[in-house]
């Protein structure tokens, strides 16, 4: 058997091979500490038609661009496997691609879509999308290239980026209602909860593991959060350097990132969120309208 090179990680290692080896004396089963994995953020730019995947601290170069067969990015998502699926609002596609992203899509989707501005996946793989001009939420199950297997109407106007929480519950933001609404499976029925307090124009919502709602006001220049049962006033409200922002999305240490479109920057603020950004991304940022981060 190899022995693990406890050593070249210095004091940290020393620790772990202590700890491993009281472990085995005692006969305690050794559980090895949790490693938060670098995530990969991805925006998708209307102003070139691309999609620009960045390591952290995400404000060097793109590591990536996706270009091929990329036309008007309005929503981004991953999937589990970490294919990248890009809605294309300009052709009413959805167009899969496989890492590093660079080769032809591996997949195009597009039954009933209709101006796609959103994206999200249900821990099942369905796939959900914003449909923008016929005001509609449309269901898909894998590998996606059949008709919708739900569509989901109901209070939907202007829709945009969607989310879902780690109870399956859907949120779409109505840009043309000011309003975010709240939809529990199998989403056919009227909404459970619909928010619109401070909300103007929202073009894009996330959910944190926590539940608390986010939501992209481009009419007010804010990103407002929501404490569930989300019909209240917002718990908080950030500003800081935003300008015209479309889009948010968290990673897993719970940070946020905005999408700017109104300069061009996508910037990510560590929580309570009411502070200036800890990191501003503009490099080959061009009309950012759609975020996706890596699981």
């Amino acid at each position: 058997m190899k022995r693990f090179p406890f050593a070249a990680l210095g004091a940290l290692g020393i620790a772990l091979a202590l700890l491993l080896t009281a472990c085995r004396s005692s006969g305690t089963a050794f559980n090895p500490p949790s490693v938060l994995l670098p995530q990969k953020l991805f925006v998708g730019n209307i102003g070139t038609n691309t999609v620009t995947e960045y390591a952290p601290p995400y404000t060097g170069a793109p590591t990536t661009t996706v270009s091929t067969d990329v036309d008007g990015p309005l929503g981004l998502v991953l999937n589990s496997s970490g294919d990248l699926f890009v809605a294309n609002y300009s052709n009413n596609t959805v167009t899969e691609y496989a890492p590093p992203y660079t080769a032809a899509p591996t997949a195009t989707f597009s039954a009933d879509m209709d101006a796609p501005n959103g994206l999200v996946f249900d821990s099942s793989g369905d796939l959900f999308v914003a449909n923008f001009n016929n005001n509609t939420v449309t269901e898909y199950a894998s590998p996606y290239t059949g008709a919708p297997i739900t569509t989901i109407t109901n209070s939907i106007n202007g829709p945009c980026r969607p989310a879902i929480n780690s109870s399956g519950d859907l949120f779409v933001a109505n840009d043309g209602n000011n309003t975010v609404t709240e939809y529990a499976p199998p989403y056919t029925g009227a909404p459970m909860a619909t928010v619109s307090t401070d909300v103007s124009a929202p073009e894009g919502v996330a959910v944190n593991s926590s539940g608390d709602l986010f939501v992209a006001d481009s009419g007010n220049n804010t990103v407002t959060e929501y404490a569930p049962p989300y019909t209240g006033a917002p718990t908080t409200t950030v500003s800081t350097d935003l300008n015209d922002p479309v889009d948010v999305v968290l990673d897993s240490a719970h940070d946020l990132f905005v999408a700017n479109l109104g300069n061009s920057t996508v910037t990510e603020y560590a929580s309570p969120y009411t502070g200036s950004p800890i990191a501003t991304i503009s490099t080959d940022v061009s009309g950012p309208f759609s975020l996706a981060i890596s699981k």
